[in-house]
C-alpha cells in the first residue's frame, strides 16, 4: 500500500516539476513557442521511469531517509534540466536551484558543503526537515553566486560561462565534493565532449543544432558554429545523477 502511494506521489511530483519548469521557461524567453518544444507528458513519463529506477537501484522502492528522497529529486531534475537545455538552451532559475538542492541532499555529508563545520553540525544533529531546509537555502546561495559570476563576466566583457553553465560544470563537485566521485564525473564529461567532437551522430544526439544556434546568437557568439558547442547540462546533469545512483548502489551492497 505504501509503495503504491509512493509511486502515485512520484508521478504527481514529476508532473508538477515539469509543469513548473516549463511555466518558468515561458516567462524566461521572449518567444513563447520555445517552451512548446518541451513535451510535458513525455518528459513527465521519462522522469517518473528514471525516478522509479533510481529508487529501486537505491535498494528501496519506498524511500525512508532524506538521502533516498534526495537521490530521486536529483535524478528527476537532472532529467528536466538536461532535456530542457538540449531542446532550448534555456534553464530557468527553479530548475537550477532544484538541481542544486538534489545534489546537496542525495548524500549531504559527501557534498561540497561537507567540509563546513556548520553543515556537519546540521547533518549530525538536525532533523531531516532542517537539513532539507538548509540545503534549499544553500542551493539558492549557490545559484546567486553563479548569477553574480555571470554578471561580472558581462561587466568585464569576457563571457566564458553563463550562470546556468557555471552550475552545470560545478555540479559534480557540488554533489561529491573532492571525492573520487567528482573525479570520475569530470573524466566522463571530458570523454563525452571529446567523443562528441569526433563523431557527428553523437553530437546531433546530444544537441539540437537549431537550439544551439539560437543560444549562441542570444549570447552574441555568432562566430561560433553549433558543431563546436554543446549544452552543458546535457553532459553534466545525467553524469552527476548516474554517479549518484552508482555510489548509492555500491553503498547498499
Amino acid at each position: 500500500m505504501m509503495q503504491a502511494l509512493f509511486l502515485l506521489g512520484l508521478g504527481l511530483f514529476c508532473m508538477i516539476c515539469v509543469w513548473c519548469a516549463v511555466h518558468a521557461l515561458q516567462f524566461l524567453t521572449v518567444d513563447r513557442a520555445i517552451a512548446a518544444r518541451i513535451g510535458r507528458l513525455r518528459l513527465s513519463v521519462l522522469c517518473f521511469g528514471l525516478g522509479v529506477g533510481a529508487a529501486m537501484a537505491d535498494g528501496v522502492l519506498l524511500p525512508m531517509h532524506l538521502s533516498d528522497f534526495g537521490l530521486v529529486v536529483l535524478v528527476v531534475w537532472a532529467t528536466i534540466t538536461a532535456m530542457m537545455d538540449r531542446a532550448t538552451t534555456w534553464v530557468p532559475d527553479i530548475s537550477a536551484v532544484m538541481l542544486l538542492f538534489g545534489a546537496l541532499i542525495h548524500d549531504p555529508a559527501l557534498s561540497a558543503l561537507g567540509w563546513l563545520p556548520v553543515w556537519q553540525a546540521v547533518c549530525a544533529g538536525a532533523s531531516p526537515a532542517c537539513v532539507a531546509g538548509a540545503a534549499m537555502v544553500w542551493a539558492v546561495i549557490l545559484w546567486l553566486i553563479a548569477l553574480l559570476a555571470f554578471k561580472a563576466q558581462l561587466a568585464l566583457r569576457c563571457l566564458v560561462l553563463t550562470a546556468a553553465d557555471i552550475v552545470a560544470v560545478a555540479l559534480p563537485l557540488i554533489a561529491f565534493g573532492t571525492s573520487l566521485g567528482s573525479t570520475i564525473g569530470y573524466f566522463l564529461a571530458a570523454l563525452v565532449v571529446v567523443l562528441a567532437g569526433r563523431f557527428a551522430p553523437l553530437h546531433r544526439w546530444l544537441a539540437e543544432a537549431r537550439a544551439l544556434r539560437e543560444g549562441l546568437d542570444d549570447l552574441g557568439q555568432t562566430d561560433i558554429a553549433p558543431s563546436r558547442a554543446l549544452p552543458a547540462f546535457v553532459i553534466f546533469a545525467p553524469i552527476t545523477a548516474a554517479m549518484a545512483v552508482a555510489l548509492s548502489v555500491s553503498g547498499a551492497m
